[in-house]
């Protein structure tokens, strides 16, 4: 099996990024791969060509992308007609896919002509943080999507390299005038339904709702309703309807 060259181990102090270009077999057409070392070379990558040829040496391949490289993209080997092929088999390896990227190659590929892209169902995904992208090898399709591509991945490469922006506070303001900080650390295997019951404490119903009301709230004998209750109206006895014989009355 050949190895895969490592001119770009030098390279690769001044140039952030590597990418590991492959083309499936000697029968893809150089100008194709140039297109899209071009393209990565212009966005500050260190590119490094290894024809692929036998299915064989494949997973070393990936292995070796994955563990030295940021973006592995191969060239060929997609079919339209359903038949497996290597987009298939990348699949079963890739951790997480990029289903936007692949439809926003495969939109690009078809506004150029490649109206094959329809059909072929090429990947986008990441292989232990290796971008692993598959294009057909057609030079339409090539054209439209290298730079692209090399520029999508120069700048999720450019954003992964940047620290996490710590420090940040949001205070959430309660009912009661009480202000939580954000976030809200909480030891809760359901943290955001611990901080809404925080947030929420005095909008949340009692747990004695519905079995009547609670000590202290009674009604008053005057019909007045407790503090934040509604008042109701008493009935005036002396208006009381008198159609009829009174029980009791005198004759």
């Amino acid at each position: 099996m050949t190895e895969i060259p490592r001119p770009w181990v030098d390279d690769r102090a001044m140039k952030p990024y590597s990418a590991l270009v492959v083309p499936v077999s000697a029968a893809v057409d150089t100008s194709l791969v140039r297109t899209l070392v071009t393209a990565f070379e212009g966005h500050e990558f260190s590119v490094v060509e290894s024809i692929l040829g036998s299915g064989d040496r494949l997973q070393a391949l990936i292995d070796d992308a994955a563990s030295s490289f940021d973006v592995l993209v191969t060239i060929g080997g997609l079919r339209a007609n359903g038949d497996p092929d290597i987009a298939d088999i990348l699949r079963t390896e890739i951790e997480v896919e990029v289903p936007g990227l692949s439809e926003l190659l495969r939109r690009e590929q078809y506004a150029a002509g490649h109206r094959a892209a329809v059909f072929e169902n090429l990947v986008c995904g990441r292989i232990d943080g290796t971008l692993v992208v598959t294009l057909p090898d057609r030079a339409e399709a090539v054209a439209a999507s290298a730079e692209l591509l090399a520029g999508l991945a120069s700048e999720m490469l450019a954003e992964l390299d940047e620290p996490p922006a710590d420090g940040l506070e949001f205070d959430l303001e309660t009912g009661s005038g009480e202000t939580l900080p954000w976030p809200v650390v909480v030891d809760d295997p359901h943290p955001d339904a611990t901080i809404l019951q925080m947030w929420n404490a005095e909008r949340r119903p009692q747990s004695g709702a519905g079995e009547g009301p609670a000590e202290g709230d009674e009604e008053h004998a005057d019909g007045t309703a407790p503090a934040g209750g509604r008042p109701t109206e008493a009935m005036p006895t002396d208006t009381m309807p008198t159609d009829g014989p009174q029980s009791g009355s005198a004759d």
